[in-house]
């Protein structure tokens, strides 16, 4: 799988919706959910976390890569997964979703596309557990979470950065970051991870993929990804 570059594939070319991956550090790479957010217009948006508390709705930047869901998922649950993102987008666009370590929260109505009472203050997502969490409320499961191992190593190294951000916060703002929510938080070190490329790997499948599944189109992602950010 080739991933599109904007200059050379415009963002708005995306089939109604696919995922656009960035790099912002040599070993981690950043996920959002690029959209056609008008249907009258070719504008196009990133819907992601990006941070603690930031904005979900950004502009796609030359300094990502993307790609379209896989061809097999059916052309009209397209429209429909679509003009439910475009909900989504519109329902919470002054929503700001915290930063943390969970998945497999349910958290967004299927009707509605608001966040529900599962949204509770003990709640956050990276951005790979957030594009995970979106998708669920349209019934398209991307990942099997089961088959991932607990964190190890490197995965637990960033999680313990993550942590130790939250912790940094908390101490600087409590009441943006709270004590409740940073221990709910510690209490998810040493689960699985998700990485941004195990996703964008998961996207090529209409069924839920398995850990050993994704590995390889994962690491070619990351592959591009890497060779195309030190090209800039």
């Amino acid at each position: 799988m080739k991933l599109n570059i904007s200059t050379e594939h415009s963002f708005s070319e995306v089939d109604g919706f696919g995922v656009a991956l960035s790099q912002p550090g040599t070993e981690q790479n950043h996920i959002a959910i690029l959209f056609k957010f008008d249907d009258e217009s070719d504008e196009v948006k990133l819907l992601h976390v990006g941070g603690y508390k930031t904005s979900l709705l950004d502009e796609p930047s030359s300094n990502y890569l993307w790609v379209d869901f896989g061809p097999d998922f059916n052309p009209i649950r397209k429209q429909v997964i679509l003009a439910s993102l475009q909900q989504i987008a519109e329902v919470n666009q002054d929503t700001l979703i915290r930063y943390g370590l969970d998945h497999r929260v349910y958290c967004f109505d299927s009707e509605s596309g608001k966040l529900n009472d599962n949204y509770d203050y003990s709640i956050g997502f990276t951005c790979a557990t957030f594009v995970i969490e979106v998708f669920l409320s349209f019934g398209v499961q991307l990942i099997d979470w089961d088959t991932w191992p607990p964190s190890k190593e490197r995965n637990l190294d960033f999680q313990k950065k993550v942590l130790g951000y939250l912790a940094s916060q908390h101490a600087r703002a409590p009441s943006l970051v709270t004590l409740e929510y940073l221990e709910s938080q510690q209490k998810n070190e040493g689960k699985a991870r998700f990485l941004p490329q195990e996703v964008a790997a998961a996207t090529q499948s209409i069924q839920p993929s398995t850990k050993e599944e994704v590995e390889p189109l994962a690491s070619d992602i990351h592959k591009q990804l890497t060779q195309f950010t030190q090209s800039l």
